[in-house]
């Protein structure tokens, strides 16, 4: 799945209760996050930026979020968890919870966060293509190098 086809995927799994009005009988998408960390950060890490593009979480999503709490051998169950739960994407926050779920899913979207070269790790295809069920954003990566050097005031960030 390419990058334009997830993200238009995405955002009509979002906005298809808001077209539809409100519909007590209607399941909302699940968004699903999992973190190795600890549960500082709490449910505003994603539902904070996603209120800014009109999306409410309870009206047009539901968010469930897994917190390995620095136990890594936790992953796979948690990882298992958001997929039994049939979410329709799963946000990851670092190298390891990407890597827990894509050994448990190959059908749901996973946008990955946090990894500094998704393409050297051997996580992604490649920046404009990361092939599979992948996308993410990176601040990182030896291709993008000379990139920065012309970046926008906003930062060297790079959505893949």
């Amino acid at each position: 799945m390419d990058r334009r086809a997830f993200i238009g995927t995405l955002t009509g799994l979002l906005a298809a209760p808001l077209a539809a009005g409100p519909q007590p009988s209607t399941k909302l998408p699940l968004v699903g996050s999992l973190s190795s960390g600890p549960n500082s950060q709490g449910p505003s890490i994603l539902a904070g930026p996603l209120a800014a593009l009109g999306q409410v979480e309870g009206k047009t999503f539901v968010l469930e979020m897994r917190y390995a709490e620095g136990r890594v051998d936790r992953l796979p169950a948690l990882a298992g968890e958001l997929v039994r739960l049939n979410a329709a994407v799963i946000v990851t926050w670092g190298v390891e919870p990407f890597e827990a779920v894509r050994t448990v899913t190959s059908r749901i979207p996973i946008v990955m966060v946090g990894s500094s070269d998704p393409v050297g790790a051997g996580l992604a295809a490649s920046y404009a293509k990361p092939g599979g069920n992948v996308t993410g954003v990176t601040f990182g990566g030896s291709e993008l190098a000379g990139k920065r050097l012309g970046a926008s005031p906003g930062g060297p960030s790079r959505t893949l």
